[in-house]
């Protein structure tokens, strides 16, 4: 069913890549449990998806739920082995858009993501996220600093607002504050990274 969904994302040739989205499989509408409200969190906001609607030119992929086609990878010299846990989405991502050709999001498909994260592994998760995003604009001479202080500041007003007034979650709150002191330290760390970039 999911190679058939982005199979059919290939209607023209410009297009160059078709992925989807993840969906949470652990997390849970309540907080119950040790780990039940990193969960929550994560699914909340830090889904790996677009939406709810189909989109002709994203700039890039999430690599849990992507596909290209083998031509344009050998085109752009394929994955660049520097990325060994993540940043390869978007760093793949720049290269196709450089080349005018077009990624398609079609959040019918979808791949069930399993994961159950304490504190200790959702910091490890968005310091990749960050980290190696920021890393793979870098070395493609994609303009990150301001794009990503700009998007760090979006999440955190939003996030903040959503936990406290529609989820009334001081906890959730909470973590969206040290989600966002996290954010900064990986962009920063990334941004005076020399040479080889290692995390």
């Amino acid at each position: 069913k999911l190679l058939e969904t982005l199979l059919q994302g290939y209607y023209a040739d410009e297009i160059a890549g078709v992925g989807g989205r993840g969906i949470e499989a652990t997390a849970s509408s309540t907080e119950e449990g040790v780990n039940g409200i990193y969960n929550l969190w994560r699914y909340l906001h830090a889904s790996q998806g677009f939406g709810d609607l189909s989109i002709k030119g994203v700039s890039m992929l999430w690599g849990l739920c992507s596909s290209y086609r083998k031509k344009v990878l050998e085109q752009v010299g394929g994955f660049d082995p520097i990325y060994k846990t993540n940043g390869e989405d978007v760093d793949i991502g720049i290269k196709i858009n450089k080349l005018c050709l077009k990624l398609v999001y079609l959040p019918e498909a979808i791949v069930y993501h399993n994961r159950n994260d304490n504190f200790d592994s959702l910091k490890e998760m968005i310091t990749r996220w960050y980290f190696w995003g920021y890393t793979a604009k870098k070395r493609n001479n994609d303009p990150a600093f301001l794009p990503y202080l700009r998007i760090i500041l979006f999440n955190f007003i939003k996030n903040i607002i959503f936990d406290l007034i529609i989820k009334r979650n001081p906890g959730l709150a909470f973590i969206s504050l040290k989600a966002s002191g996290i954010e900064l330290k990986a962009t920063f760390k990334a941004l005076l990274s020399k040479g080889q970039p290692r995390y």
